[in-house]
């Protein structure tokens, strides 16, 4: 009589795309923090074209974009200062 091997655990089919998934995002933001020039210009690119998702998917996008608040995510996209601009930022203002 031979000892027979453990039984393997079977993942269900709808927790491997999500593992996968979680791992493509996960290799995304590091190479967002190797290269940290371009992640705040590469946020505001997603914020911009899930906006427009949204809208495209709402049955009226014109109360998407204002009851459902799509102004907000578009003004939350819109850069306030340019890294080559020479004034200060916002934390140097307040703490001097």
């Amino acid at each position: 009589m031979t000892p027979e091997a453990p039984a393997k655990a079977k993942l269900s089919n709808s927790v491997e795309p999500f593992i996968l998934l979680f791992s493509l995002l996960s290799l995304l933001n590091m190479a967002a923090l190797l290269l940290p020039w371009m992640a705040p210009a590469t946020v505001k690119l997603l914020e911009i074209f899930d906006l427009g998702l949204r809208m495209k998917r709402a049955a009226s996008p014109r109360a998407c974009f204002i009851r459902g608040r799509g102004w907000l995510d578009l003004l939350g996209s819109v850069p306030l200062r340019s890294s080559a601009s020479s004034g200060p930022s916002w934390p140097r203002c307040i703490t001097s």
